[in-house]
């Protein structure tokens, strides 16, 4: 396979061949209709958005239990970044290296404590809340102007 040299005519501007090419074997498929996706997606995934002025947001169960375990859930994600950030500052300071390994310890269990309740408490309840068909019925409610559910 030769180089392209730039002296050659056909990769020089408006010195090449004139005319067309033939269109590709992927212009002659189907066209899709517009705004329709190539793959359907699933029903939950769809259940769990509504709109909110022309963006998109998530829909999350109301129940106090989900509410209360969210709350848990956002007070150790904040722990452990200040948490962190307070290591960080020990760390500069020669006398508290060794504390500041300990509160940094502590800040990477603040984290795990959070992901384990994010995964084990709270997506079940999310998924059985979205297979239930509660959020449809919440999405559609809010369409109507009916009832307004908040995030």
């Amino acid at each position: 396979m030769g180089r392209r040299s730039p002296s050659n005519e056909r990769y020089q501007k408006f010195t090449g061949p004139s005319g067309k090419t033939r269109k590709s074997a992927a212009a002659a498929k189907p066209k899709r209709a517009a705004g329709k996706s190539a793959t359907s997606s699933s029903a939950s995934k769809k259940s769990a958005l509504k709109t909110k002025g022309g963006r998109t947001a998530y829909v999350h169960p109301t129940s106090p239990e989900y509410k209360r375990l969210r709350l848990i859930w956002w007070v150790f994600l904040g722990g452990s970044v200040v948490l962190s950030t307070a290591a960080f500052f020990m760390w500069r300071q020669d006398s508290l290296r060794s504390a500041g390994n300990y509160v940094l310890a502590a800040a990477y269990g603040f984290i795990f404590v959070a992901v384990y309740i994010d995964w084990a408490k709270l997506r079940p309840m999310r998924q059985e809340w979205m297979k239930s068909g509660q959020a449809a019925a919440e999405k559609d409610l809010d369409k109507s102007g009916k009832a307004d559910t908040k995030s």
